[in-house]
C-alpha cells in the first residue's frame, strides 16, 4: 500500500474540541486540507469523551485522503495498516461521520482485515444524521453481532439520507442474526429516501422467507424501480419458495434499468 505521509504539525497539535467547535469546524470545510481538518477535531473530541487516545494511524490516514481527493473511507484499509487492528476504537469515527459531508462511501472488506463483529452496527449508526454517504461496502463478517436494526432505523428516520448502494456480500446475516435480521433488512430497504441503485447481498445465506420479505420491499419501493440497476442475491435461498419466486419475477419485471442480476446458488433457473 501507498506509504502514510507524516502528519503536519497543525494535525499533530490537535486538542480535543467541544461537540459545538466540533460542528463549527465541519461546517467550515471547504478545501483539502480543511476537509480533514474538520473531521479530525470532531474525532478527537469523541475519542476523548470516551477516554481513549486518538489513533495517530487514523489520522495520518483520513489527511491522506483528503489530500488525495478521495472521498471512500476504507476501513479495512485502514485496519490492515494497523499493528494492533483491535486497538482502533470505531465509535468515535462514526460518531464525527454523523455530519461529515466529505466522504460519500464506506468501505470494508474482511480480505484486506479482519473486521470487528460490530462493525456493521457502528456504520449503521454513522447514517443516522449523514447526508453525504451514499454507498455503505460491509462485506465478509462471518459473524456479525448486530446493525440491521440500527440500519432500518435510520433508514426511517433520516429522510437526507443520500445511500443508494448497499453492499453487504459475505456478511452471514441469517445464520448469526436469526430470521428476524432479513426482515429488518427489508424494513430498511422500504424506507430508504433515496432511489436504490445498486443492492448486493451475495453469500449472506438469507432463507426463503426473509428472502421474501427484502424482495416485497423492493417491490414495494416504487422509486426504486427505475434506479435499481445491479441486484447480487447468490448464496440466498430464492428457489425454495414459490413466493419468493413469484415476487422475485415481478420485480424483475418492473426494473427496466437491471443491467446486472446474479443469482448463482439461488436454486433459480434464469433463461
Amino acid at each position: 500500500s501507498t506509504p502514510l505521509t507524516p502528519l503536519s504539525p497543525r494535525v499533530r497539535a490537535f486538542t480535543p474540541l467541544s461537540a459545538g467547535e466540533g460542528a463549527a469546524a465541519a461546517a467550515a470545510a471547504v478545501d483539502a486540507d480543511t476537509v480533514a481538518g474538520c473531521l479530525l477535531p470532531v474525532y478527537c473530541a469523541h475519542a476523548a469523551r470516551a477516554r481513549k487516545p486518538p489513533s495517530l494511524e487514523l489520522l495520518e490516514y483520513i489527511t491522506q485522503q483528503a489530500k488525495a481527493g478521495s472521498r471512500v473511507l476504507d476501513l479495512g484499509e485502514l485496519l490492515s495498516m494497523l499493528a494492533k487492528p483491535g486497538s482502533l476504537l470505531l465509535q468515535p469515527l462514526m460518531q464525527a461521520l454523523h455530519h461529515n459531508t466529505y466522504f460519500t462511501a464506506v468501505h470494508a472488506c474482511s480480505s484486506l482485515a479482519p473486521l470487528p463483529r460490530d462493525l456493521l452496527f457502528q456504520v449503521a449508526t454513522a447514517l443516522q444524521h449523514n447526508t453525504s454517504i451514499t454507498d455503505i461496502q460491509v462485506r465478509g463478517i462471518s459473524d456479525p453481532k448486530s446493525g440491521l436494526r440500527e440500519l432500518a432505523a435510520a433508514c426511517a428516520s433520516n429522510q437526507a439520507l443520500a445511500l443508494t448502494s448497499l453492499d453487504l456480500s459475505g456478511t452471514r446475516i441469517s445464520k448469526s442474526l436469526g430470521t428476524a435480521a432479513a426482515l429488518q433488512l427489508a424494513d430498511a430497504l422500504l424506507a430508504l429516501p433515496a432511489p436504490l441503485r445498486s443492492l448486493k447481498l451475495s453469500g449472506c445465506e438469507i432463507p426463503s422467507k426473509g428472502m421474501a420479505s427484502i424482495l416485497n420491499s423492493l417491490v414495494g419501493s416504487t422509486h426504486s424501480h427505475a434506479s435499481l440497476e445491479v441486484l447480487a442475491l447468490s448464496g440466498n435461498e430464492i428457489g425454495g419458495g414459490r413466493e419468493t419466486m413469484k415476487v422475485l419475477g415481478s420485480l424483475l419485471k418492473m426494473c427496466a434499468g437491471l443491467r446486472r442480476v446474479e443469482l448463482r446458488g439461488c436454486g433459480v433457473e434464469v433463461a
